[in-house]
């Protein structure tokens, strides 16, 4: 696969947030539960992110052991997104092991320590950025600069989708976000 080429391809259609992903010959769903004004035919992006985040530390953790030549049987991660003060503060993921296997204590810890070092753990804390470009519907960059007054400073000419118009992030009276979007 060259670096051009998709590794995830994400399109939404007319239902309300029914979301279809291509990951290779992969085919996946995410969507928002129905008090959101989703249908909920599948998980929402942040569960997805959280499955990322446990399967990469399992799958991680595993390969140790195997390398270890250790009886590592199974493992099984449950993991949250928080945010102990609300949304605009900080966030994080706690995420809970069970390694299962004739293990002693000790190994036990140093699986929970290499777990701890997951690429895609490592990925989403050492300064991820995520860079959007605009492309027209025929699959070329619209490169369409425009120097539109009325442009905010990333170009949009639009509030940030997560702002409403006194710039506010969205969320509900609970301080819990919508994932849309």
């Amino acid at each position: 696969m060259s670096e051009s080429d998709p590794v995830v391809s994400v399109s939404l259609g007319p239902q309300p947030y029914a979301t279809l992903i291509h990951a290779r010959s992969h085919m996946l769903a995410a969507d928002e539960p129905g008090d959101l004004g989703g249908n909920d035919t599948g998980p929402t992006p942040y569960e997805l992110l959280l499955a990322s985040v446990g399967s990469c530390k399992a799958i991680t953790a595993k390969m140790y052991a195997q390398r270890k030549g250790w009886a590592l049987e199974s493992v099984r991660v449950e993991l949250r997104h928080e945010r102990p003060e609300g949304r605009g503060g900080p966030e994080r993921i706690g995420a809970s092991f069970v390694f299962e296997g004739d293990l002693d204590d000790e190994q036990r810890e140093r699986l929970l320590q290499i777990a701890e070092k997951c690429p895609v753990q490592k990925t989403i804390t050492g300064g991820l950025s995520v860079e959007s470009t605009l492309v027209d519907a025929g699959g070329g960059s619209d490169g369409d600069e425009s120097d539109d007054e009325d442009s905010d400073e990333n170009g949009s000419g639009q509030k940030s989708s997560d702002e409403d118009e006194s710039g506010d992030e969205d969320s509900d009276e609970n301080g819990s976000e919508s994932s849309k979007g």
